[in-house]
């Protein structure tokens, strides 16, 4: 564990291939909204190296994605934030069971504003008990993987009851972090990959 960020709970990310891909054509995606970062650093050389094809790329939380692809939304890939939403819809029949694999490890942090003083890697889930921290933001946890993960730690801790006055919820795991960004939050359980983005990680 790092000094900034306590690592709270590990996800496997998965994948569901949902169509062949095709050269030549455009490569529609869906990916967990917290992918919006890794996409932007590694989508323009992954396209560089295959001129034919273009990426189109819809981010949000996996759960909203799940509905859409069950409605019928035409998506070649879902890169979900975790294994449960594609493996069920490969048990529907919207995927072969052979294109579900996890194509890496996500992991949950605690994040709280730096001008609080406060001290998370120490405290810990102790740090969200102080008075200072007035608002705590999680991922909708009924669509997204990492709100799910964020409320499950905190009823393990014992503190979701108490915390409840002070939870608040965004859509997504991406939504959540600007919650951070902009202070409509002093706290929230996000992504590691997310909280130590430059903006974030500065703040808090």
């Amino acid at each position: 564990m790092g000094p900034m960020l306590p690592i709270l709970r590990a996800l496997a990310l998965a994948c569901l291939a949902l169509l062949p891909v095709r050269a030549e054509e455009t490569l529609a995606v869906a990916a967990a909204a917290d992918l919006r970062g890794a996409w932007e650093r590694l989508g323009p050389a992954f396209e560089a190296r295959h001129p034919g094809l273009r990426v189109q790329v819809s981010f949000a939380a996996s759960g909203t994605l799940s509905a859409q692809i069950r409605q019928g939304a035409p998506f070649d890939v879902f890169l979900s934030a975790d294994l449960a939403f594609p493996a069920r819809l490969a048990e529907e029949g919207l995927g072969s069971p052979e294109g579900v694999f996890p194509y890496a490890l996500g992991r949950l942090a605690l994040w709280v504003r730096g001008d609080l003083g406060l001290d998370p890697a120490r405290l810990g889930f102790g740090t969200l008990g102080n008075p200072k921290v007035r608002r705590v933001v999680l991922a909708n946890p009924r669509v997204a993987p990492y709100g799910r993960a964020a409320e499950e730690a905190l009823r393990h801790a014992g503190l979701l009851e108490a915390l409840a006055p002070r939870l608040v919820f965004a859509e997504n795991v991406a939504q959540a972090g600007q919650y951070l960004r902009t202070g409509a939050a002093d706290a929230g359980l996000v992504s590691l990959s997310q909280a130590e983005q430059p903006d974030l990680k500065a703040k808090g």
